[in-house]
């Protein structure tokens, strides 16, 4: 017979809803270098630079891609 665990769950992250969502304080540095690296760092490896409003959408979509990600991780 398996003994039971009863060590309690860490509590859930509450992110909020997209787009007014906060990131966790220990994923807090992994989403800065995530946003830098997907909105400079690749596109200047490839020699591209973002127009204003392309910047905006690609900010847009990398941060619900990001928060999907995070939500799945936190529950």
């Amino acid at each position: 017979m398996i003994p039971e665990m009863h060590n309690p769950r860490p509590p859930k992250n509450d992110l909020g809803k997209w787009p007014f969502w906060s990131s966790p304080s220990h994923l807090a540095f992994d989403y800065i270098i995530k946003i830098a690296l997907f909105l400079i760092g690749i596109p200047m490896l490839f020699g591209v630079a973002f127009t204003p409003i392309g910047l905006l959408f690609n900010y847009l979509l990398i941060d619900y891609l990001i928060y999907t990600q995070y939500k799945r991780i936190s529950s």
